[in-house]
């Protein structure tokens, strides 16, 4: 099968493909802390101790807030955040 990439099927593929490079970088400058986005958080980091995430148990989300330690917490992060599940392949 021959691909014609100047057709119309060829920039609708360019496209894409710009597209998906766009994301790319977008996440890679968010996961090096290199983004601009990160400097308008929603949430804040908050308490005394040593940074240390230790096990909390299943209470350690409430009302907004994620505990790390018994210190120690997360602040802003909305309800539906906390409950999304990433996919994490066997």
């Amino acid at each position: 099968m021959n691909f014609d990439y100047r057709g119309h099927n060829g920039k609708l593929l360019i496209g894409k493909i710009s597209s998906y490079l766009g994301m790319i970088l977008r996440l890679k400058r968010v996961h090096l802390m290199k983004s601009p986005e990160l400097n308008n958080l929603i949430t804040e980091f908050k308490g005394e101790g040593d940074n240390v995430v230790a096990a909390i148990g299943k209470n350690s989300y409430k009302d907004g807030k994620l505990k790390i330690n018994k210190t120690q917490y997360f602040e802003g992060i909305p309800e539906e955040v906390y409950k999304t599940q990433i996919y994490r392949p066997s």
